[in-house]
């Protein structure tokens, strides 16, 4: 296999969406930091001379970013959620080279995007023994804020019941 070269680049949290709600402090602010961001990135990719490059999830991309560094290199996109849960701009779905999620449903959102069932390695990933944990009931996702209070009634249920109750 020929080595591969990866450079990483991670950024806050400042999403395009939020450029657009809330006061104008705060959408000033966004604003700024995702401009911030977006120069950031077209220097490094401009810099770089990459084969590809990968955004994951992608909230913070702007449209003519997006256009900028596909003009020179491949750019992809990797949901790790739904597009529907995404903080994406689904205006700039159409200017990534390709668009990879994991929802089927997805398809109806963006038709040229590219479903990719999830999976996993048994040499990475360890499977538990059943008789290790027993659970009455599990939640696995993320705790977004909306979801707290459904997730802290059914943790007093399960108090109330004598039941366990697990997040992952």
């Amino acid at each position: 296999m020929d080595h591969v070269e990866s450079d990483a680049f991670t950024h806050p949290y400042a999403p395009v969406r939020k450029m657009r709600e809330g006061s104008w402090v705060k959408r000033f602010w966004h604003g700024m930091e995702t401009r911030k961001i977006n120069r950031e990135i077209l220097e490094r990719s401009q810099a770089g001379g990459y084969d590809l490059i990968l955004c994951i999830e992608g909230g913070c991309m702007l449209p003519e970013t997006v256009e900028r560094i596909s003009q020179k290199t491949k750019i992809a996109l990797w949901c790790l959620d739904s597009l529907r849960l995404l903080n994406l701009d689904l205006g700039v779905l159409k200017a990534f080279t390709r668009v990879f999620f994991f929802e089927p449903t997805d398809l109806k959102i963006f038709p040229e995007g590219s479903y990719v069932p999830i999976g996993f390695d048994h040499m990475t990933y360890r499977r538990l023994n059943p008789k290790q944990v027993n659970h009455d009931l599990i939640w696995i996702g993320s705790p977004r804020k909306d979801r707290l209070p459904k997730l802290d009634r059914i943790a007093r249920f399960a108090k109330e019941t004598g039941r366990s109750f697990s997040i992952y």
